[in-house]
Parts: structure tokens; sequence; C-alpha cells
């Protein structure tokens, strides 16, 4: 199978949507996922507020998966206040928020090259600073996030699950491992 990567848009949520529902369905430890709405995935893809990227299969133009990231700026969401960063600081830093994968398109390294096109893409827009939050037993997403130099810095409680927050520091090599 072959995919191309494109920047996803507003018009994209409700597919989005659908993904994160298909892949919920999927997850034997459903605590390991938090799914989100069309408005929050339509409000995220509005210039300013956040980008996203999709994989589209190209035999069938499905989208096979996503990775949508949100500007949280200075405001008190910003995961950078919970480690220690300056007003600066948070005010480069981007989160990435929330990604899937339909199950049938697994084992094709959608979430680590969605990850490393946004990487390039907030790169480029100027953050420096990149958090997430993965359960800590999710190996899979939080071993593609290692592997692309992300840290565990923290955890917080999100939802009534624990999280740890993942923290990458951009520099001008932001495809792949350095």
């Amino acid at each position: 199978m072959k995919f191309k990567l494109m920047q996803a848009d507003e018009t994209d949520a409700v597919e989005i949507v659908e993904i994160m529902r298909q892949s919920y369905e999927q997850l034997e430890h459903k605590d390991w996922y938090i799914t989100d709405d069309i408005p929050y995935i339509r409000h995220h893809l509005k210039a300013g507020n956040g980008i996203g990227y999709k994989a589209i299969e190209i035999d069938s133009g499905t989208m096979a998966g996503f990775y949508v990231a949100s500007f949280q700026w200075d405001t008190p969401k910003n995961l950078g206040w919970k480690i220690g960063f300056t007003a600066a600081q948070c005010r480069k830093t981007a989160f990435m928020d929330t990604t899937a994968v339909l199950p049938k398109y697994r084992g094709h390294r959608l979430q680590y090259y969605l990850m490393q096109e946004l990487e390039k893409t907030l790169y480029s827009m100027g953050f420096r600073y990149l958090t997430a939050t993965v359960h800590p037993d999710n190996h899979s997403s939080k071993n593609t996030m290692m592997y692309l130099n992300y840290k565990a810095v923290g955890r917080i409680d999100k939802c009534g699950s624990p999280r740890d927050i993942m923290l990458k520091v951009l520099d001008e090599n932001v495809t792949g491992r350095v």
C-alpha cells in the first residue's frame, strides 16, 4: 500500500472523528485513548488554532489516519506550564493533540510519518517545543514518540486516567532520529 500525506482542513472533521470512533472500538484498553467530537476537531483545524495532516491510501482514496496538533499559546491549557516553561516558551509550544489510524492500515508507520510531517510544518511556523500526552502503558504510541526523541517529563491526570507528558525540543533536524 502507498499513502500520501496531506494537510487536513475543517471539512475533514467528520471523517477524522469516524476514524477515532473505529479505532476506539478496536481498543482492548479504552482508557488509553480519548476521543474528541466534530466541533473540537474543526476548531483545531482552523488557522491559528492548530494544524493537522491526514494519510490517504492512494489506490482507494481512503483517509487511513490523521494527526492533529493544537496551539494553546500561553493559555492555562498549555502543558508547558505543567513542566515549568515561561510564557515566552509556552507561546512556542504546540500540543500534539490527537491521532488515530484505521485498524486495517496499522503497521505502515503512519503515526510516525504523520508526526514527522507535523513537526516539519510546526518548526517552519516558529514552534520550538512539542508536547503530547500518552497513557503510560500505551507502549506502541510511547515508543513512536521516543523514537522521534520525545522524552517523558511529567505526569498528569486526563479524564480520570494517567498520562505521561512527552516533550520534544525542535531544532533544525526535525525529520526523525537525531
